[in-house]
């Protein structure tokens, strides 16, 4: 049980480390590379992705 400050630990850290980062998808509307947000669920583009999930750029 963690305590309140820290992160908890699932008992995958070792794997984690193990692992290399995933390589960034390109964007199908910019073709630019996407980030993973803080929640690491989706994929994101920072120039056409906005946070309510609206586009900025045009698609190519």
């Amino acid at each position: 049980m963690s305590r309140p400050g820290e992160t908890p630990q699932d008992g995958f850290a070792w794997l984690a480390a193990l692992l290399p980062s995933p390589r960034p998808l390109s964007c199908p509307r910019c073709h630019r590379p996407m980030a993973l947000p803080a929640v690491r669920l989706l994929w994101q583009c920072p120039v056409c992705d906005t946070p309510q999930g609206e586009t900025r750029a045009e698609p190519a």
